[in-house]
């Protein structure tokens, strides 16, 4: 009986053991589900954030590329504009030349009409000053008459 007892004694420790080890395996193993589970939610919520983060990239690359392209037809726009301007700037200042040169034309046509006014105004056997007149004056192709006529 006592080898019985002792046997029972052993068997008693060893159930102990195993229990106590069930216990820390039923309880490592909770842990460990825990943490998995703890692990897929990280794991999904990143991926939604990752998911999230990807569609806000598409989104500015779209934005990039549209905003790219407004760029482009702005500096397109402002090319021609500032070609339709150096063009304008160009016919300005060749009309300001011919003005300048229709009135510098004016001017010497003006002298020589007072030149010819003195010469015909002059006492001359042929042409009596009253008699001498400005005919026409066309200032669009600057042209000046002056006519006399003699007493005949």
């Amino acid at each position: 009986m006592a080898t019985l007892k002792s046997e029972l004694q052993q068997l008693h420790r060893e159930f102990e053991t195993l229990t106590s080890t069930m216990t820390t395996l039923k309880k490592d193993f909770e842990k460990g589900r825990r943490e998995k589970l703890s692990a897929e939610r990280q794991a999904t919520q990143a991926l939604k954030k990752m998911e999230e983060a990807e569609r806000r990239c598409e989104v500015a690359v779209k934005n990039s590329k549209n905003a790219t392209s407004v760029a482009d037809k702005a500096k397109k726009k402002a090319a021609s504009l500032e070609k339709e301007k150096l063009e304008s700037e160009r016919l300005a200042v060749e009309r300001l030349a011919a003005v300048e040169r229709a009135e510098q034309q004016c001017n010497t046509l003006e002298r020589e009409r007072e030149e010819l006014i003195e010469v015909y105004s002059a006492p001359s056997k042929y042409i009596h000053p009253k008699y001498i007149y400005v005919k026409e004056i066309n200032i669009n192709s600057i042209r000046i008459q002056i006519c006399a006529f003699s007493k005949n």
